[in-house]
């Protein structure tokens, strides 16, 4: 496709589906392969996108699209760089395979997602020293192989990952997925940030299970430090991302959380020493095979077009 149309790809995208746009009604999101499928095939104008959609059978998302204003504020937001859609080549390829159409199909971004490998580092608000240290030398591990870390931007576990990261020459590969609007949350130097809320959205325990989803399906791989057996959220994030198999989770095995050993039971990797064979190892592990049938995958593994 030609810049031009996958820019109006990217921009029915936000206008249909970016939360905190102005819009008549919010279309179904799950929709929204499909309106990429039809919209990468026809190949339209941005003002003749609602006749195409109307003609796939997509009215409620061919009517939203012609509201006045709708798809150019769509169009302004994708310009100013601060919004990242399913269209973009920089999107995620793990959304797509793990979450399929229950990926975000635009979100709010500051900066933009490096190349390589992403491994997820989450973790205890209350670290120990020892839950502490290791994390910092995991963080410097995974910059030394390659990697780029995503967490979720609180306190504790995910603050120390991304300082040691930045302290390690890590710029700009270091990304936060919040569980808020990018309005409730400062900039950091070298540090990407991404939200699937609105803007002004606060903090809520949805959008940080639907965070946690985000960060382990991003890269396929996390670690999780220090989770506490049946509570907190890096103990959930988890284990959804073992049953949905969103990921390959590690552990560290003795940092007194409490919930490792139930982790690996359930199918999480033994992870002790943050770097070296060791840490080669983990990240050479492949990543889950969705089963038809189980946890909604058939839904998910739905084929999806995509632009060259």
């Amino acid at each position: 496709m030609e810049r031009g149309e996958l820019l109006t790809v990217r921009a029915c995208l936000a206008a249909l589906y970016l939360r905190g746009v102005d819009r008549p009604w919010q279309p179904v999101r799950r929709k929204w392969p499909r309106v990429v499928s039809v919209l990468c095939s026809a190949a339209p104008s941005l003002g003749l996108a609602p006749r195409v959609l109307r003609a796939a059978g997509l009215a409620d998302e061919a009517d939203v699209l012609a509201e006045p204003g709708v798809a150019e504020a769509g169009a302004r937001y994708v310009e100013s760089r601060l919004v990242l859609t399913a269209a973009c080549p920089e999107y995620p390829c793990g959304w797509r395979a793990a979450l399929g159409s229950f990926a975000p199909p635009a979100l709010w971004s500051r900066g933009e997602i490096p190349a390589g490998p992403i491994v997820g580092v989450v973790g205890s608000r209350q670290p120990g020293w020892e839950a502490r240290s290791f994390t910092e030398s995991l963080a410097r591990g995974l910059l030394q192989a390659g990697a780029s870390i995503v967490s979720g931007g609180c306190h504790g576990v995910d603050r120390a990952a991304a300082r040691a990261a930045l302290e390690a020459g890590g710029a700009g590969r270091v990304l936060e997925v919040l569980p808020c609007g990018l309005d409730h949350a400062l900039p950091r130097e070298g540090i990407v940030q991404l939200s699937a809320c609105s803007p002004g959205a606060p903090f809520s325990a949805g959008q940080a299970m639907e965070r946690n989803a985000l960060i382990y399906a991003l890269g396929r791989r996390a670690i999780a430090v220090q989770p506490r057996r049946g509570a907190g959220g890096t103990w959930a994030g988890a284990l959804d991302a073992l049953r949905r198999r969103l990921a390959v989770v590690g552990v560290h095995p003795g940092l007194g959380g409490g919930g490792e050993a139930a982790l690996v039971a359930l199918g999480a990797h033994p992870f002790a020493v943050p770097e070296g064979e060791a840490l080669a190892s983990f990240l050479a592990l492949d990543v889950p095979i969705l089963q038809p049938g189980l946890f909604g995958a058939s839904e998910v593994r739905e084929r999806l077009a995509w632009p060259a």
